[in-house]
């Protein structure tokens, strides 16, 4: 079977499920990139750092670059438009094609090029249907949305939050698959095995004690992921229980607006807080490696990958609850490895990072869950299971 996946850029995330697909006996694969975003170096205005990613982000598997892609810059909603994709779909003749999203115009190429060869589409999104106040926009959109994804074939899901949203759209669940987005397993299983090595070396970096439990914080320093809530947290924490002085920590793996404020709280507080600023994705699993707990506080996010990276290491999760990847079966499971706390409410942060400072016992069986939700049922394996199984159901 002959897959094509049209992707607008690549993604160091996306990566390793490309080549994972790539090895799969009988299915030959391509991927069609429509921008070069990425590559090479770029100044992202969010974080105010330059970017370049450390690692490979083209080898081990078929693609190619659509001809607009290096005229295109961005990878927002609408500047992916590649009307080639129609010449570059009817080159490779493929029998299925995987979608990234609905919302960029080349998709709609895509889809559009599907329908008219009768070609299976299979969607592929982390979407869900946050806890926003109804408007009539939202309604409308709502009514479009129940009438586009009647279009697919298949949609692939990332978690309970998203299967939730397409079953509310008039989705049947024997069109759901489940196909977790991936990360760069091989490198978050072995800083798991060198934990202590890596506890050692970065705790002594950034001058935390190696008792101390150190919630790690991963992400852009902006008013969507909230880092603030998690200084006022612990701010609180410590008001609450002076005690605690000395045993707890927060590392900030990220930078962006808020940055400064943040150091300026941090500093006029005397809080334990450690600006690490950006983490490259070589670095990053040293940094889960070395913390005890990781702390998500976006007051929206759809399926944040930071919880699949810390949970791979073995970290207790502390999410906000409006964060998408919540759910019984998902990464982010409630009473096994995750603590939920109210969204925007630092008290209620507060008597979580409390709760697991003081409970060695509760910290080492969330650990554990962490590991074994994401090795059962999160990694890459799980993804191409979750494909293949599509697949398969589209020649029945």
């Amino acid at each position: 079977m002959r897959v094509a996946i049209v992707a607008s850029h690549p993604i160091q995330h996306f990566v390793p499920f490309y080549r994972a697909i790539a090895q799969i006996e009988g299915i030959d694969s391509k991927v069609m990139f429509c921008s070069t975003a990425g590559l090479k170096p770029y100044y992202d205005t969010v974080m105010g750092t330059e970017i370049s990613w450390a690692m490979d982000l083209t080898s081990g598997y078929a693609h190619e670059f659509l001809p607009e892609a290096d005229r295109m810059r961005e990878s927002g909603r609408s500047h992916v438009r590649n009307p080639s994709v129609f010449a570059a779909l009817s080159r490779f003749r493929p029998d299925a094609v995987v979608l990234y999203g609905y919302a960029q115009p080349t998709q709609r190429f895509a889809l559009l090029w599907s329908k008219l060869h009768h070609k299976p589409s299979l969607m592929i999104s982390d979407s869900f249907d946050s806890p926003r106040p109804a408007s009539v926009s939202q309604t409308l959109r709502r009514g479009l949305l129940r009438v586009a994804f009647k279009a697919y074939s298949r949609m692939l899901t990332v978690g309970d939050r998203s299967e939730a949203m397409y079953r509310s759209y008039g989705v049947p669940s024997d069109k759901l698959f489940r196909t977790p987005f991936t990360i760069d397993e091989q490198a978050h299983l072995a800083a798991r095995e060198g934990r202590k090595a890596a506890n050692s070396k970065l705790r002594t970096q950034w001058g935390v004690s190696q008792d101390a439990v150190c919630f790690l914080a991963v992400g852009k320093l902006t008013e969507r992921k909230r880092p603030m809530i998690i200084i006022d947290a612990l701010k609180a924490a410590l008001a609450q229980r002076p005690d605690l002085q000395g045993r707890l920590s927060v590392v900030v793996a990220g930078n962006g607006d808020q940055h400064d404020a943040i150091a300026k709280i941090a500093s006029n507080n005397k809080l334990p807080v450690t600006l690490a600023g950006f983490v490259n994705v070589d670095r990053l699993p040293e940094f889960y490696a070395a913390a005890d707990v990781l702390v998500h506080a976006a007051g929206y996010d759809p399926h944040p990958l930071t919880l699949s990276e810390a949970a791979a290491v073995g970290l207790p999760l502390l999410v906000s609850d409006s964060v998408g990847a919540i759910g019984p079966t998902d990464i982010a499971q409630p009473g096994r490895n995750t603590l939920p706390f109210a969204a925007g409410d630092s008290t209620d942060l507060a008597e979580k990072m409390i709760r697991l400072v003081d409970d060695a016992d509760l910290r080492r069986e969330m650990s554990e869950a962490s590991m074994t939700i994401f090795d059962t049922g999160q990694n890459t394996a799980a993804s191409v299971r979750g494909l293949r199984a599509a697949l398969k159901s589209l020649t029945r």
